[in-house]
Parts: structure tokens; C-alpha cells; sequence
């Protein structure tokens, strides 16, 4: 009896997960608001907030790097609300692509296509935290982002509705 429930939940999973549908995103059409630099254009998701960086000591955002954080409120849930920074790159060279050896348990991802661009990366953890990164590879431009999965206890996956969003969204203006 326990391997049929077994059995009927893996493929209960696999068929929620194979129609779009994710752990607490839902699936369907996922609706928001875009940011926009003069480098990129980003769908941000109801119920996520974005928050452009700055360099230290200056007050105008860097038009190349944001992080959207999914339940974010404040500034200060960027540091306990699962999130993704994406990061503009004019090209490879400026690009810095993660290495595998900089952090724990890592493992690739097969590389897929999303939106206008061919993604490639891995899952990792860093600072005890599973982490997802990934990098553009079809381009001249890069995007480089990094997904973080978890963080105190709340979590999002590379394959909700709303990060896959995000992810297909990524475009140049």
C-alpha cells in the first residue's frame, strides 16, 4: 500500500511539475510589473519586489544588476527571502562565470532554452544555502544569475512558474 501511494505521488509530482505547474506558484499565466534599465528589461511577478544595487557611496542604481526577491516587503528581506540577481555583462570577457570549485555540493544543470536565450549552470550551496546559477550562452551579451533557492525557510525551484518567468523575460530594451 505505501509503494502505490509512493508511486501515485511521484507521478502526481512528476505530472504537476511537467504541465508548469510549481511548489506555490501555480501555473498559468504569471502577471507583474517590468524594471527596466537602459541595459535590460526584467519581469517582475506580483507578491516579488525588485531592488536595483548601487555601487558604495553612490546614490544612482547600476543599471546592469538587480535582485528580485519573492515576499520581499522592505530592503532588509533581501537577506531572508528566496531571491534571483541577474547581472547584465556586455560580454564573455566581462562576464564572470561561477566555478563549480568555489562552492559545495555542485552539480549541473542540463543546459535548456527560456525566453530568447540558451541557459546553462548549476545547483549548488554557499554559505549553507542551495543556490541556483546560471549564465547565458547564445548571445554576445551575457546574463549571469544567480537563484537563491532557500533562505530561512521559505523556497523557490527553477522550474515555478514565476522564476521561469523571470528567466524568459530577461531581454535587452
Amino acid at each position: 500500500m505505501k509503494k502505490s501511494l509512493a508511486l501515485i505521488f511521484t507521478v502526481g509530482m512528476f505530472m504537476l511539475i511537467g504541465c508548469g505547474g510549481s511548489g506555490g506558484s501555480g501555473g498559468g499565466k504569471v502577471s507583474g510589473e517590468t524594471y527596466s534599465t537602459e541595459l535590460m528589461k526584467i519581469l517582475v511577478p506580483k507578491g516579488w519586489k525588485s531592488y536595483p544595487y548601487y555601487k558604495p557611496g553612490e546614490t544612482d542604481p547600476l543599471p546592469h544588476t538587480v535582485g528580485i526577491h519573492k515576499g520581499a516587503k522592505t530592503t532588509f528581506d533581501q537577506m531572508s527571502t528566496p531571491g534571483i540577481v541577474i547581472k547584465y555583462n556586455k560580454d564573455l570577457r566581462s562576464a564572470t562565470i561561477p566555478n563549480k570549485t568555489w562552492y559545495e555540493e555542485a552539480e549541473d544543470i542540463k543546459p535548456f532554452k527560456l525566453g530568447n536565450y540558451e541557459w546553462a549552470g548549476f545547483t549548488a550551496v554557499s554559505f549553507s544555502n542551495p543556490v541556483a546559477l546560471l549564465w547565458t550562452t547564445n548571445a554576445v551579451e551575457v546574463f549571469d544569475v544567480t537563484i537563491f533557492l532557500k533562505m530561512y525557510g521559505k523556497e523557490i525551484a527553477l522550474e515555478d512558474s514565476d522564476v521561469q518567468a523571470i528567466l524568459a523575460s530577461i531581454s535587452i530594451p
